[in-house]
């Protein structure tokens, strides 16, 4: 069946079959080329057709702009390496979204790309007495969890339920089990990966290993992963944890951070803090989510330890499945990650410590930035976890460079009107410079899935040389045309 639409500027051809749908413009003939060769329930997307379609795919939950003139949502796995194959053939970019959480500042220099939305590869497959998970490439943190819990089983995973879990293992992946199973790029033991020519190959410890070295921790350089297999463990404590939720005065910060400094978190446990604003009185607030899988009474203890000396101003207190906890934090400020349509600029610091007055500081700009109206969405988000499985992972055996950061601070601006933008990366670029300044790191570090975009190679990757050198000559090898550039690049000069 064919529907012909003609629009004032130019005219957009509709083709829907039994087979594929999928709109298109004379001027760009990718549907005509690939919808052949695609799955039956793909889908091609054109800008410029006469749908909201296309919009609606692309929308970002950031303010960032990559130039996007084709969306292809797969139908299956195996029609990931048609388009790639595609775009290397007419060198066009392309950009691999999920959740579209993406919000690297580097996205804005994307131009002419074709997006290849892989939201549609859900499968999850457990193996529970090999002890692993296989999950596609569009699958969320939050699909992964209760599939484990059902089996009585856990793995690292980030902190968004509404994240993608290849998204977030691709950067590092921090999380509130890091302490006992470390990053969730320790745990990943083999993936499926559609490289620049458009193969598909499989990358592990013994499978193209200076690949899979890569991929653990600057993976968006490389290709798409399709499907990736991890490693997972028997539930520590039935699968139940406990989580505090603490609300204080900002008054306190001098004694909360120092609290945070002093407590050598426990395998088991994690405390974020958030700095919101109270949408009720108007003003900010701190609250703290405190989780740790230790049995009641150990956790409670931890925390009275650690904590129990600050006055509160409101706390309350559960027992929780392992596969909720996620959206029990932070007294529902915790989907800052989640919401869409709205302006977002974001910025990232790790630290070896928390500087109290550089804490001090950063709240002032937070609530100079906040006060203007429209801007009171925005946080300041610390996150604390234990390093004890993260460090004794070698570090030169993965890309990924921050070791020994034991904070990692993600600052927010959420906003829907334009006029706060200005403002926005103003307070982002002043907050991020007070932080870095006295973060215990030498120079500025950043895990690159909160990087602004802004920080820089080494700040995201590393400085050692080795390190640098090792990055920019596997992406040589295997991307030399930068067909996989868009989100927080390695640079190279790229053959055209």
């Amino acid at each position: 069946m064919k529907f012909f639409a003609a629009l004032a500027s130019t005219v957009a051809v509709a083709l829907v079959t039994s087979a594929h749908a999928y709109s298109t413009q004379d001027s760009d003939p990718i549907a005509t080329d690939l919808a052949p060769l695609l799955s039956p329930n793909a889908r091609i997307y054109v800008r410029g057709d006469n749908s909201t379609l296309f919009d609606e795919v692309t929308l970002r939950y950031a303010l960032v702009k990559p130039d996007i003139s084709v969306a292809i949502s797969v139908g299956a796995a195996e029609d990931v390496p048609v388009i790639v194959k595609y775009a290397y053939t007419h060198s066009r970019e392309i950009l691999a979204a999920n959740r579209r959480h993406g919000w690297s500042k580097s996205l804005d220099y994307v131009k002419d790309a074709i997006m290849i939305d892989i939201s549609t590869l859900t499968n999850i497959t457990v193996d529970a007495a090999a002890n692993t998970v296989t999950v596609g490439g569009g699958v969320r943190v939050g699909d992964v969890m209760p599939v484990l819990q059902a089996v009585g089983k856990e793995t690292s995973t980030g902190i968004c339920d509404c994240a993608g879990f290849l998204g977030v293992t691709l950067g590092g992946g921090h999380g509130r089990l890091q302490g006992r199973h470390g990053l969730v790029v320790d745990n990943i033991l083999s993936a499926h990966l559609t490289i620049a020519t458009g193969e598909t190959i499989t990358v592990s410890n013994t499978s193209n290993p200076d690949l899979f070295w890569a991929l653990r921790g600057a993976g968006h350089n490389f290709g798409i992963v399709t499907e990736a297999t991890y490693r997972i463990y028997d539930a520590v404590n039935g699968g139940v944890q406990y989580t505090t939720n603490a609300m204080y005065d900002p008054v306190y910060i001098p004694e909360i951070f120092k609290a945070m400094n002093d407590f050598d978190v426990p395998a088991e446990s994690n405390a974020l803090l958030a700095f919101f604003v109270n949408p009720v009185l108007g003003t900010p607030q701190m609250v703290m989510n405190f989780v740790s899988s230790a049995p009641e009474a150990d956790a409670r203890d931890q925390f009275k330890s650690a904590f129990g000396h600050i006055p509160y101003l409101s706390r309350n207190e559960t027992m929780v499945l392992w596969a909720s906890v996620n959206g029990q934090g932070l007294d529902g400020t915790g989907d800052y990650a989640c919401r869409s349509r709205a302006r977002k600029r974001i910025g990232g610091v790790s630290t070896v410590r928390y500087d109290i007055q550089s804490v001090l500081d950063a709240y002032e700009k937070y609530k100079e930035f906040t006060a203007k109206p429209g801007a009171e969405g925005s946080i300041m988000l610390f996150e604390s976890y234990s390093v004890k499985a993260v460090q004794a992972v070698e570090r030169a055996s993965t890309a990924y460079p921050w070791r020994d950061e034991t904070g990692v601070i993600l600052l927010d601006a959420v906003y829907t009107d334009a006029s706060l933008d200005d403002a926005a990366n103003h307070w982002l670029a002043e907050t991020m410079a007070i932080l870095h300044a006295d973060s215990g790191f030498p120079r500025p570090a950043v895990y690159m899935n909160y990087a602004s975009g802004l920080e820089g190679f080494g700040a995201a990757y590393g400085y050692e040389k080795w390190r640098q050198r090792k990055l920019k000559d596997l992406k040589r090898e295997w991307d030399p045309r930068c067909v996989f550039s868009g989100y927080n690049p390695i640079p190279i000069d790229c053959e055209r």
